[in-house]
């Protein structure tokens, strides 16, 4: 998780932070070894919130489902729940067939059934539907730094100027990852010769799984009485 965040941090960079794209590297790095200037992109740790209510949520997703006809049954049990109707049931594949006329579904059971059994093949038949998904959510709040470093008081300035302009350049680009992204603060500390100028910046970023809505089998109504 934290890696994708400092790889797409390190692509913005290596594309508009004015340092060779070489010098823009992911993780702690002995700067001693390097030729400078250089930028150093890495994240420090997260944590994470439960999202609560608004962390659950419910979709409808798109399944496409491909059979085997053997020629001889009629009847085929679908992977997943089908919501009504179902957007298209192909067979010969690319040869759309017609709800009531070629085929009818039941629903509930999740079983589709033909007029004719289906030629035999390997996947011959597509089944197209739309499947309740049920999702939860947590959002990760992490700590990225990105430092600039250089033997040049001004240069190393230059360069961190450059980042914090590509950064927010990027927003829009971040945000389409999924990523929200603010500086907090910088600082600057030398180590012997060399400056180094240090962006601090908090990202938001969220971590989903999807499942299949729960099938309800029986519901069963006890009544008791009451003396």
């Amino acid at each position: 998780m934290l890696s994708d965040i400092e790889n797409a941090v390190v692509e913005i960079l290596k594309r508009a932070s004015g340092v060779p794209r070489d010098r823009v590297l992911a993780g702690r790095v002995d700067v001693k070894s390097l030729e400078l200037p250089v930028v150093l992109v890495f994240s420090v740790g997260f944590k994470a919130e439960d999202m609560g209510v608004g962390g659950s949520y419910s979709v409808k997703r798109e399944f496409k489902e491909v059979l085997d006809g053997d020629g001889r049954s009629r009847s085929f049990k679908l992977k997943m729940k089908p919501l009504k109707p179902l957007r298209s049931v192909e067979h010969p594949l690319g040869e759309k067939l017609k709800e009531g006329v070629d085929y009818t579904v039941d629903y509930d059971s999740w079983v589709i059934t033909f007029s004719k059994p289906p030629a035999k093949g390997v996947g011959n038949i597509a089944v197209t539907y739309l499947t309740p998904m049920e999702g939860r959510a947590v959002k990760l709040i992490s700590k990225l730094h990105v430092e600039a470093w250089s033997r040049d008081r001004g240069e190393v300035d230059e360069v961190a100027a450059s980042v914090v302009k590509s950064m927010l350049m990027a927003e829009e680009e971040l945000a389409e990852r999924g990523l929200s992204i603010r500086l907090l603060e910088g600082y600057r500390r030398r180590l012997n010769d060399v400056y180094c100028e240090s962006l601090i910046y908090e990202v938001e970023s969220q971590v989903s799984v999807e499942y299949q809505a729960a099938r309800i089998e029986k519901v069963e109504v006890e009544h008791k009485r009451v003396a």
